[in-house]
């Protein structure tokens, strides 16, 4: 993935706590979008070995697939440096990673991204959320 595609995924994502009526605090993570190029095939134990060769570590995840169906989905939590936790959502043909408190740095952001290309033998492209309806 280019730099460029990386930097505007960041400025994509943002992590915002607001306050309800009734005076609570909610956390709201905005996530950047991806297309993945072509189909992603599902490793999870590639992806595993690809991250810890980088310092981070998988955490939490899930995964399911459709019956009778090339369709998977794949939910599950990067632990980077200093145990910042980022989330990530992902199909065969799209991305999302989620921020949670402390948003990932470029150069975190940009060795996930690797090692979802190399582990899942595809291309990553920045695709922000609001043009997945077209």
């Amino acid at each position: 993935m280019k730099t460029s595609g990386v930097e505007a995924a960041l400025d994509e994502m943002d992590y915002v706590v607001s306050e309800t009526q009734f005076g609570m605090e909610v956390p709201a993570s905005i996530p950047a979008g991806f297309k993945v190029e072509p189909e992603a095939t599902l490793d999870k134990e590639a992806l595993e070995n690809r991250l810890e060769t980088k310092d981070m570590g998988m955490f939490s995840d899930y995964s399911k697939h459709a019956e009778n169906s090339e369709r998977w989905f794949f939910d599950f939590e990067v632990i980077g440096r200093d145990y910042k936790r980022i989330h990530l959502k992902m199909w065969p043909d799209s991305l999302r990673i989620y921020p949670r408190e402390n948003q990932p740095e470029l150069g975190e952001l940009a060795q996930i991204t690797s090692a979802i290309e190399q582990a899942m033998d595809c291309t990553l492209h920045h695709n922000p959320i609001e043009n997945d309806a077209e």
